[in-house]
């Protein structure tokens, strides 16, 4: 199980480092084409819960993962495949 540091830390670097894949969240896996920006809010070893901001406001969303996260080398692998994935919906769409 992923304990508070390392939730804390997966979610600074996310927000931080790679604010562009957590709008691809938003947008591709939590179906929101118009979202403009998009923080992660909470995350555990079963979900992430963006705030996503779109046209009309903000909106909360929460993306459940496939699997329970079991620790920062899983979290890891999972968000980048979630990225893959909603890149995948995105141009599916297009």
């Amino acid at each position: 199980m992923l304990d508070a540091t390392a939730v804390n830390g997966i979610v600074e670097h996310m927000n931080e480092d790679h604010a562009d894949a957590v709008l691809l969240y938003a947008q591709g896996i939590a179906s929101m084409p118009l979202a403009t920006a998009a923080l992660i809010t909470r995350l555990n070893s079963d979900a992430m819960c963006l705030e996503v901001q779109t046209p009309d406001g903000t909106e909360s969303v929460r993306i459940e993962f496939d699997a329970p996260l079991i620790d920062r080398t899983h979290a890891r692998q999972a968000l980048i495949a979630l990225v893959d994935e909603a890149r995948q919906r995105l141009s599916d769409e297009g």
